[in-house]
């Protein structure tokens, strides 16, 4: 009788071994096996959100191309084309000396640059301007910061001081697009 207690007991503790060791087992492959299954549902929330933000992005971007477009077109208009230029530039900037009372002599100088993508073209010039000092000041503030036709920049200044008048060298860029 006492061998067949110590061959229970025997028995007994191997399958309470065996199914501790088989329990561990199951505990550590659930344990690694939702580890994996954590990670992977982590970098599918992450994917998604990435998604979800680059289709945020886009819209915006088809929203601002839209509008930037508008301001696009609102921009090439406040820009005289290049035959605009040649074609009127010297008959409007001899009325706007007519009125201001101020003589103009004016000449395109050099050769021009072709508008490129993104940058405006533009043609050098020079003006000879006579008369009174404040009306030459206020009529070249005009052309440079007012003007609604023509897009201008001042380069250089040459001022010299007559008998009833003033005598002004300017030199300069006018703007053109398409």
């Amino acid at each position: 009788m006492q061998k067949e207690v110590k061959h229970q007991v025997l028995v007994s503790v191997t399958v309470i071994f065996f199914f501790g060791l088989l329990f561990f087992f199951g505990v550590y492959w659930l344990k690694t096996g939702t580890s994996g299954l954590v990670a992977d549902i982590i970098g599918q929330h992450n994917l998604i959100q990435q998604r979800s933000n680059l289709t945020e992005t886009l819209a915006v971007l088809r929203k601002e191309k839209q509008v930037g477009g508008m301001y696009s077109q609102v921009l090439n208009s406040l820009v005289a084309s290049r035959d605009e230029l040649f074609v009127d530039f010297s008959r409007w900037l001899d009325q706007e000396a007519l009125a201001y009372q101020v003589g103009a002599s004016f000449s395109f100088q050099g050769t021009e640059v072709a508008p490129s993508a993104g940058n405006l073209g533009y043609a050098e010039f020079s003006l000879k301007l006579t008369g009174n000092f404040k009306n030459i000041v206020n009529f070249l503030s005009y052309l440079e910061t007012s003007s609604k036709r023509f897009l201008l920049s001042f380069n250089g200044f040459d001022v010299a001081q007559g008998v009833d008048n003033y005598n002004v060298s300017v030199g300069g860029r006018v703007f053109f697009g398409r």
